[in-house]
């Protein structure tokens, strides 16, 4: 059974690096873009929470109140995908962005006064905050505040990034696999130089090995000049060992031969 050619073991061992850093490039830098764009999406949100509170006026008991039409005409724009909600004094007030008409935000899960929440809710990145107003009186009024904005726009950005990202990664690899593939084949021609020599050697138009030859293969080239060069003593032995059984023969054959 024969093994493996030297050349198709380095290729298979430098695709599955290629492949290999790819895939972990692709993954790493499609997860910080994807966290990035979220991250920048929940600051956003937040700064909404912040726009909501400096938007807020008070009644005569000193209690929130919201002005029905807000600065951010995506808070006024039905169907904008930026949503507001406000709720508060224990049920008894209810507040929502012209943006929210004819939709219904998930209900919300318990949080504790002071407490900021962010979450995933379908197509919708939510921020939860929960606070407490004080009234004239000096009484602490519960409030809860949420933003929700739609990522629809966001996750179509990252599928395109994805996309590019995967269209870019696939042709470094390729071009990484044809680099690869060239070194390989520079880095194994002193093994087919030394092929060649020995063909030559064969043929009888060498003696030996060249040693102009990398550093890595002149172990090898000094063992098989090694053993040419005793080949050619033993020859060259054999050769004069012959030509002096002939000599010693000889006289011998030339006395018992009969004279003509």
């Amino acid at each position: 059974m024969n093994s493996p050619s030297i050349k198709r073991r380095l290729l298979l061992a430098s695709s599955l690096l290629v492949l290999g850093f790819t895939a972990v490039a692709a993954w790493s830098l499609s997860a910080a873009f994807e966290e990035q764009a979220e991250s920048a999406l929940r600051e956003r949100a937040q700064t909404h929470i912040y726009t909501l509170l400096a938007s807020a006026q008070e009644d005569a008991q000193g209690r929130l109140r919201m002005p029905r039409v807000l600065a951010d005409p995506l808070f006024n724009q039905p169907d904008s995908g930026t949503y507001a909600l406000i709720e508060g004094e224990h049920g008894d007030y209810h507040w929502r962005s012209g943006s929210l008409l004819g939709r219904q935000l998930p209900a919300p899960g318990p949080l504790a006064s002071g407490s900021t929440r962010h979450s995933r809710m379908g197509h919708l990145l939510v921020v939860d905050q929960a606070i407490t107003w004080d009234d004239y009186e000096g009484q602490p009024v519960p409030y809860r505040l949420r933003v929700a904005l739609d990522t629809s726009a966001l996750e179509a950005q990252q599928r395109d990034f994805r996309y590019t990202l995967r269209l870019w990664l696939g042709a470094l690899g390729v071009l990484l696999l044809g680099v690869q593939l060239v070194a390989v084949h520079w880095g194994l021609k002193p093994l087919g130089d030394i092929a060649r020599d020995i063909r030559r050697i064969e043929q009888g138009e060498r003696d030996a090995l060249s040693q102009d030859l990398p550093v890595e293969t002149r172990p090898l080239v000094d063992v098989i000049n090694t053993l040419l060069e005793q080949s050619h003593r033993r020859q060259a032995r054999v050769r004069h060992s012959l030509a002096d059984l002939a000599h010693s023969l000889k006289t011998p054959l030339s006395i018992v031969s009969p004279k003509q």
